[in-house]
């Protein structure tokens, strides 16, 4: 039907592998000291459709080619977050949004990252998680939960995970980059 609204770009750019789940995967090349190093990389506040995940992607792929890491870039959740209105693609910054999506999304990583990890035939020296904007405030809700068995956590433009406890033991706290 010409009169139709056209498809919605595809989660992934084209230069990702699109894994199961939404989640997006690019290898980036081996460092010279062969650490096998992956960052999960958790996007801004995006509306649904929109494709402006792809330049937050495609981004991440450039330093990951330049510094030698591989990426995971998953999909947050339309109504995670009530800020931007309905069909805001967000992460679940909330306690009532993290009940009801956390361990969906934190299961859905592991399994792309077990994925990614069986075919290169070795897992991960290192995992850390990198928040931009909405993505930011609930990379450091993970981080001040201990949520993730992870190296560290960067966050850019964004806060402090709203209200989330400091739930870990001082000594368990892995490092924040902001």
């Amino acid at each position: 039907d010409p009169a139709a609204a056209p498809a919605p770009p595809a989660w992934c750019a084209p230069e990702l592998e699109a894994l199961p789940g939404d989640v997006c995967f690019f290898a980036g090349p081996a460092p010279p000291d062969g650490r096998r190093t992956l960052v999960i990389f958790l996007h801004g506040l995006l509306q649904s459709g929109s494709g402006w995940q792809h330049a937050q992607q495609r981004g991440m792929v450039r330093a990951a080619e330049r510094l030698g890491f591989s990426v995971l870039t998953p999909r947050g959740r339309v109504g995670a977050n009530r800020k931007g209105g309905a069909g805001m693609v967000a992460w679940p910054t909330g306690v009532d949004a993290r009940a009801r999506f956390e361990d969906e999304l934190l299961a859905e990583w592991e399994r792309a990252r077990r994925l990614v990890e069986a075919r290169r035939g070795a897992p991960f020296d290192e995992v850390f998680v990198v928040g931009f904007s909405n993505g930011a405030y609930y990379a450091a809700s993970l981080a001040l939960r201990g949520r993730l068995a992870i190296a560290g956590v960067a966050v850019f433009a964004g806060g402090a995970g709203h209200g989330a406890p400091a739930a870990v033991k001082k000594d368990e706290r892995v490092p924040v980059f902001v």
